[in-house]
């Protein structure tokens, strides 16, 4: 089956797709049962065998049995078998996080691209202050560590960095020189503002700049928490940032946009010199006389709501 899964539990259907047809009927069918609902409402919280899910929603084990196999050829739940004092005991559990079905027809990925990612931890420069970053495991450094610890080849690993001030500049390699005609360059990278704990309401002004040119200057409204990401770990603290918004930086011909909206007409894809660089650099960060000094968090792809790390796009107009 062609499926277009970004990662295991993620599931993208396409209408336009006859191979995904048998997979959406059974995914409408799983959904149409409140009881089933309600279901995968329990197993939210943690696994948990037929019988418990029958005492726990005063359901017949029978009809708990069947709808968990309707749920399971859904790949909504995973069922696992563990031992028990007789025999084996069926375990429940989530499956897929995030099913999505495209009723319109889906852009295929565009040939011209081409797409870098770079881990967040992969950075060529970093001037910042109140710095931490971490991992699927646990901190790598906080705030508290020496300063040489920025460049700790753990850093590398790193899965969120966090800091209050300052920026980072990420060095990516220069494929323009492959095919001039591609001539519009995009960084994408899921962020938001760094406050204590987490803070809807609490603004910081992100500027991006790629080989020296500054391309636009993005105000995250806060810094998301109180339920966790998608990707995050489950040993980071609930009452901890959690997820950001994914965001788009792009260049090209006609000027600088955020999400592919124009920003500004100040400068356009020849001020890059993309020609004689031997690189590209994205610098990402907090102006000195920014408005709003709210911080940053940037994320990679085994932490908040966004599979990817930073992402580099070059394409054609």
């Amino acid at each position: 089956m062609d499926m277009l899964s970004e990662a295991e539990n993620i599931i993208n259907y396409k209408l336009s797709d006859p191979t995904h047809e048998k997979d959406i009927c059974r995914l409408g069918r799983a959904l149409s049962v409140p009881d089933r609902l309600q279901i995968l409402r329990v197993l939210q919280d943690k696994p948990y065998s037929v019988i418990e899910i029958s005492s726990m929603l005063g359901l017949p084990v029978s009809s708990v049995s069947f709808h968990v196999k309707v749920l399971e050829e859904a790949k909504l739940i995973r069922i696992e078998y563990k031992p028990a004092q007789k025999g084996h005991m069926k375990l429940c559990s989530l499956g897929t996080i995030l099913s999505t079905v495209f009723f319109t027809k889906v852009k295929e990925t565009v040939e011209d691209e081409i797409k870098v990612e770079l881990p967040v931890g992969c950075y060529s420069e970093c001037k910042v202050s109140k710095a931490y970053m971490a991992d699927g495991k646990g901190f790598i450094f906080r705030e508290n560590s020496s300063s040489y610890m920025l460049f700790a080849p753990e850093r590398i690993k790193g899965q969120l960095f966090s800091f209050q001030s300052g920026f980072v500049t990420y060095n990516f390699p220069n494929l323009f020189i492959l095919n001039r005609n591609r001539r519009r360059l995009s960084f994408s990278f899921e962020c938001c503002s760094e406050a204590p704990y987490y803070r809807e309401n609490w603004p910081s002004d992100i500027t991006v700049w790629i080989n020296g040119i500054e391309i636009a200057t993005y105000c995250s409204p806060g810094d998301f928490g109180g339920k966790r990401g998608i990707y995050t770990p489950s040993y980071w603290q609930i009452n901890s940032t959690q997820f950001g918004l994914l965001k788009k930086f792009s260049i090209d011909d006609k000027g600088c946009y955020i999400d592919d909206i124009t920003d500004n007409k100040n400068h356009c894809f020849d001020d890059l010199h993309l020609d004689t660089a031997t690189s590209i650099e994205l610098k990402i960060g907090i102006k000195e006389d920014a408005k709003h000094m709210g911080g940053i968090n940037i994320f990679g792809k085994e932490f908040g709501n966004y599979h990817q790390d930073i992402l580099m796009i070059l394409s054609e107009n």
